[in-house]
């Protein structure tokens, strides 16, 4: 099966080369773009990060101060200011995306497969998903059961698993292919970029992510002279199954004060579906506007928090703003947890933890040239306090 990133690259460098199209054109590098088709297609469900995790310090480690990993899967990279009493600022982006893990093979060669996180299941269906076999990537799809015949529900198996077919005729056959209990896969969807800056792709809420970071790693070796903060990058794991990956270093590390920056949810896609109660606890995002700033004063820090609104007004960034509680809980959690402050931003994507999910780059880089201008600006004297205030451990 040909690689995504080569599926993917020549379209990336067919847009960069549009001159006849330049509002279309995306908003990074053709060398930043390679970067972005390269992590597509590194597999990184939540506890199996490693691979993604070691691409990462590849691209990131030469251009820090220092680095690390964990037992725990995370990776971080520390960036020193020169001035030696900056304040020290974390910023989180999870590195891990939902998936299924096989939990049995049926004698007649189905796969029984489970959810890893909270994927969408009935976006899975003929849905190709690429598992990592023992002998190397192994292709199976969820058929659905026509809806007509024995008045049948047309998921292929009850609500604690899906079968999935690999074209196996027995369990022996299936074992011969390499697949086994514990093997996980994740869509094998081909990225597309949509109207030049829109790119829909399989694991967008994980990848931009990791892009995001190493976008800063690459500015803050480039403006380390201008750095108002020594700051560390983390790229943390298992967040799409309960945070456990930032829980772990925050408890080691203690971090007095932070920027969570993770996709969010663009709510404009459920306008033409019928009424939910719960959509009804949504604020409005919508793609195309301009990265979400959660300012909700009981959460999130609110120095941060103002100091990035008042940077994107003055620079023409767009941005949004949501003073709602978050629809889901996300890193910044661990953070307060540990007696922190955390402020929270993201660029919306829709159809989250589906097969397909869409993206505008233009919001990603938004949120880019934010921090960037962020780090490069004088902490407010509460936010200096609050960086050498002893913590209260709960």
């Amino acid at each position: 099966m040909p690689s995504i990133r080569f599926l993917l690259l020549p379209l990336l460098l067919f847009n960069l080369c549009v001159a006849s199209m330049p509002e279309t054109q995306p908003p990074f590098s053709g060398q930043s773009m390679e970067r972005l088709a390269s992590l597509l297609d590194i597999p990184s469900t939540s506890g199996a990060e490693a691979p993604l995790q070691q691409f990462w310090l590849k691209h990131v480690a030469p251009l820090a101060d220092s680095s690390g990993t964990d037992a725990h899967q995370n990776a971080w990279a520390t960036f020193r200011s020169p001035d030696p009493d900056a304040p020290e600022l974390l910023i989180d982006a999870h590195a891990d995306e939902v998936g299924v893990v096989i939990a049995g093979i049926t004698p007649s060669g189905f796969l029984k497969v489970r959810p890893v996180g909270f994927p969408d299941f009935q976006s899975m269906l003929s849905c190709p998903y690429r598992f990592d076999g023992e002998h190397g990537p192994v292709t199976a799809f969820a058929g659905a059961v026509p809806g007509w015949w024995l008045n049948r529900e047309p998921l292929p198996a009850g609500g604690e698993y899906i079968l999935f077919d690999a074209g196996a005729s027995s369990a022996e056959e299936a074992r011969e292919m390499g697949l086994s209990v514990g093997r996980r896969g994740v869509p094998s969807t081909k990225p597309e970029l949509l109207h030049g800056t829109r790119l829909m792709a399989h694991g967008l809420d994980c990848r931009l992510n990791s892009f995001m970071l190493m976008e800063l790693a690459s500015f803050l070796s480039r403006h380390k002279k201008d750095l108002k903060y020594h700051v560390t990058l983390l790229s943390s794991s298992q967040e799409e199954t309960g945070l456990a990956g930032a829980t772990a270093y925050c408890g080691r590390n203690r971090p007095k004060l932070a920027i969570v920056i993770d996709c969010t949810l663009d709510t404009v896609q459920l306008d033409d579906l019928p009424p939910r109660e719960e959509n009804e606890r949504l604020s409005r995002q919508a793609m195309g506007e301009g990265p979400v700033i959660f300012t909700h004063d009981k959460i999130f820090y609110q120095p941060i928090t103002a100091q990035l609104l008042q940077l994107a007004e003055e620079h023409g960034i767009p941005f949004q703003k949501d003073a709602a509680f978050p629809p889901g809980m996300a890193n910044f959690v661990p953070v307060k947890l540990y007696g922190g402050h955390a402020a929270f931003l993201g660029p919306p994507i829709r159809y989250m933890h589906s097969p397909r999910e869409l993206a505008d780059l233009k919001e990603v880089k938004a949120t880019l040239d934010l921090l960037g201008r962020f780090l490069c600006t004088p902490p407010s004297a509460e936010v200096k306090t609050a960086s050498v205030q002893k913590k209260e451990h709960p």
